[in-house]
């Protein structure tokens, strides 16, 4: 039996593991030490995400404020969830 990473065990319905491994992954290339955390919560966290229906709730801290570079960070993940992720709305 595999190891389950920490998003297995975290996220119950298997189709958004991947969708919250990329988001996590984006945030960490692009924040690099300046990314504190991350929370995901509602549809997604509970388990009860409706595809091509349910969004991805995300807050998002930093440890300082973020530079100019860094805010268009998330329009990049936002296209990028778009096309891979299109099942996920919002």
């Amino acid at each position: 039996m595999p190891i389950q990473s920490p998003i297995n065990q975290l996220i119950p319905q298997p189709t958004y593991v991947p969708v919250v491994e990329d988001l996590i992954a984006c945030l960490k290339s692009g924040l690099k030490d300046n990314l504190h955390s991350v929370y995901i919560y509602g549809s997604v966290a509970n388990g009860n995400a409706i595809p091509n229906v349910s969004n991805l709730d995300v807050v998002l801290v930093t440890q300082r404020p973020l530079a100019a570079g860094q805010k268009s960070l998330f329009n990049s993940i936002n296209w990028r969830f778009q096309k891979d992720f299109p099942f996920v709305k919002g």
